[in-house]
């Protein structure tokens, strides 16, 4: 048998020590590695609990009927091109029977529905806004006026019903923020707005039993309380105190989150009254039995422009202050696609809305867009394209 001598025994030990040694540097940094994606990339297990049944999409108001083909194209293509694949719209009242009950125009939103499907994305349309003729006589002078009669509405939405549900509509919205005196004139009514939803959620159910219909999208940041603005918390309990549980199949919420990022415990943020305070939106929707339905954000943003000051730092945030950063806008979106994939009882996120309708600093909801009003992407442009590039949207 081959035997080693002393010295070759020693330089034998020291090359195996190094080895030795250097097999566990490697052990170590390879665990380290390991510790690093875990970090960063959930588990399968992780991610079995999110939530990827979100629908994303972005709320272009009332602009869709004021804008030639062309635009709408361009529009629709840009959105579908963020990685969205809903849009939301107005189709107002006011709009489709401008003049009596018995007439209809239905042209331009024969033309928007056709457009909206070739580009692929899932239409949800709005259902609001009253003519002159079907208005209370304390605000016939607004478009935002409570019908004076709901069977009249509720007809209303049965013949948009009757004329589109086969364009790829699965869920209809009921108003827009009756919550506040800026939507529903003369001043919000949780009782009239009830009878409303009643009698147009069985008009609807009528034509198409499978449509999911939302109550209108409750506004979470309304100001100081009062007879013109009310806490879409107490709103939503006053709804239910007056019998409308059975009439609606999800909660339309708007948590807009007054500058502060999303994650913010804020008592005036509309996100932390989503699920965060107490009493919720979800709390109250769980204490009435509710806890199966969904909340649908179908509104939420932030503006990058307007005559008052500019936040820069989340963490200081001036008085004056009426608008963000475009860095800033894009830290918002980024916490809410975090936050919302982690709660299933989110059904969908519309971000409000998709390219600025001004460049004049007067007014900061001239800014809540993704793109600038030449077509120049934001920040936030880049945060929806990868992240729904990679996790997906439905």
């Amino acid at each position: 048998m081959y035997r080693l001598n002393s010295n070759m025994r020693a330089n034998s030990r020291t090359i195996f020590l190094k080895r030795k040694y250097r097999a566990i540097t490697v052990l170590i940094l390879l665990l380290v590695a390991i510790a690093v994606a875990v970090i960063a990339f959930p588990s399968a297990k992780q991610q079995s609990t999110q939530n990827k049944s979100i629908i994303y999409g972005v709320s272009v108001g009332d602009t869709l009927p004021y804008m030639n083909d062309l635009a709408i194209k361009h529009e629709l293509a840009g959105i579908k091109s963020a990685g969205f694949t809903a849009v939301r719209f107005d189709i107002p009242w006011n709009l489709v029977q401008p003049v009596s009950q018995s007439t209809y125009n239905w042209t331009k939103f024969d033309t928007i529905f056709s457009l909206i499907k070739q580009a692929e994305l899932m239409p949800l349309p709005i259902l609001d806004y009253t003519p002159v003729w079907a208005r209370l006589s304390a605000c016939k002078s607004s478009t935002t006026c409570a019908p004076a009669q709901p069977g009249q509405f509720a007809t209303y939405a049965a013949a948009v019903v009757k004329r589109y549900s086969s364009q790829n509509v699965k869920v209809w919205e009921i108003w827009n923020e009756p919550n506040t005196v800026a939507f529903w004139t003369p001043a919000p009514n949780p009782a009239a707005y009830t009878e409303l939803l009643k009698q147009t959620y069985q008009s609807i159910k009528d034509v198409q039993p499978s449509a999911i219909v939302l109550l209108g999208g409750l506004s979470g940041s309304t100001g100081n309380e009062g007879i013109y603005h009310i806490d879409a918390r107490n709103f939503l309990s006053d709804l239910y105190a007056d019998g409308a549980r059975n009439y609606f199949d999800g909660v339309a919420y708007h948590p807009y989150t007054n500058l502060y990022l999303p994650n913010d415990q804020q008592p005036t943020s509309g996100w932390s009254k989503m699920a965060s305070l107490n009493p919720s939106i979800r709390s109250i929707m769980i204490a009435n039995g509710d806890k199966n339905k969904k909340i649908w954000i179908t509104e939420m943003g932030i503006p990058t422009g307007g005559p008052k000051a500019e936040v820069t730092n989340a963490n200081h945030i001036p008085s004056s202050a009426d608008h963000v950063s475009e860095a800033l806008q894009a830290q918002v979106a980024q916490q809410v696609l975090s936050d919302i994939r982690q709660q299933s009882w989110v059904k969908s996120f519309f971000w409000y809305s998709y390219q600025d309708i001004g460049t004049s600093n007067k007014s900061s909801g001239d800014f809540y867009g993704l793109v600038k009003q030449d077509g120049a992407k934001k920040q936030a442009f880049g945060v929806f394209n990868k992240a729904l590039e990679i996790g997906g949207s439905n």
